[in-house]
């Protein structure tokens, strides 16, 4: 039963302290009874979770900030002897989150592609969960790594349709219109934004993306919403939020025409002087 309700949670904080307890009892329960196969398997599961932030110096505690930094590489504590259990898991798994991490860390041990596709398509689904049920905001963290970490394959591994990178910017998009119809403007839609705004330094370097005309669109109307609510937090005397939706402005200006984008530091500017003046 215990086992089941971790498995069941496709909604957990960045650091997931609930799926970590439920992991701790399982693994002291079965090492107790003697079953020192099934008290491993935990450890399996836990290899791949944030357990904690509290660890030695020099010690990663953040595994999946290491793992979008260091993309499509497999993390120090994960193992080829583990790659077994992850497949037989990834098979019996309906939760998207648990599908996105095993195939990710069977493809960077395995360097098997169809698993690298399984992540990113799992990744993507699980972001959209979280969309889909309205809890953007409470758990930003793990919505946006998500949404980031399947673009991210996406653009390193050139990966086809409909895991393409168009088709991914297309989705975040999706999901960024969406909350910006709703009075969530600050996490969860900014974390949205800013993703689409380094999405779009990243292609910048790549004149084949800078000229496509979806690629554009895209990049247009995700400016267009950080705009429209850079205004709504101005409107409402909120320099900082104003200032970060218009720092999103500029990145992405700066792909579609890097002549326009100094105008929004000047805003910035005039932002942070409006500010001061306000303070005395």
């Amino acid at each position: 039963m215990l086992y089941e309700e971790f498995d069941s949670l496709v909604v957990e904080d960045y650091w997931p302290h609930e799926k970590v307890s439920k992991l701790d009892a399982l693994c002291k329960v079965y090492e107790e009874t003697g079953e020192q196969g099934k008290a491993e398997d935990m450890r399996r599961e836990a290899r791949l979770l944030n357990v904690t932030w509290l660890v030695p110096p020099g010690t990663v505690s953040d595994i999946w900030r290491w793992c979008r930094d260091n993309l499509n590489k497999p993390f120090s504590t994960w193992r080829r002897e583990d790659v077994d259990y992850y497949k037989t898991r990834l098979s019996e798994t309906s939760n998207p989150l648990h599908k996105a991490r095993y195939s990710y860390a069977i493809w960077t041990i395995t360097r098997e592609l169809t698993f690298a596709e399984e992540a990113t398509r799992q990744f993507l689904f699980t972001a959209q969960f979280y969309i889909r049920e309205g809890v953007f905001k409470a758990y930003y963290k793990t919505m946006s790594l998500c949404f980031e970490l399947a673009a991210k394959m996406s653009l390193s591994l050139s990966l086809r349709p409909p895991l393409d990178i168009r088709s991914i910017m297309k989705t975040i998009l999706s999901a960024a219109i969406g909350v910006a119809q709703t009075e969530n403007k600050g996490r969860g839609l900014s974390d949205l934004i800013n993703l689409l705004a380094s999405l779009s330094e990243d292609l910048k370097k790549n004149q084949e993306f800078r000229q496509d005309p979806a690629v554009r669109d895209i990049v247009n109307g995700s400016l267009g919403i950080a705009r429209s609510t850079a205004q709504w937090w101005h409107d409402k005397g909120e320099n900082h939020w104003y200032e970060i939706y218009l720092g999103d402005c500029m990145r992405m200006t700066g792909f579609l025409d890097e002549r326009a984008a100094p105008d929004f530091q000047v805003k910035i500017a005039e932002s942070k002087e409006e500010q001061a003046y306000r303070e005395g």
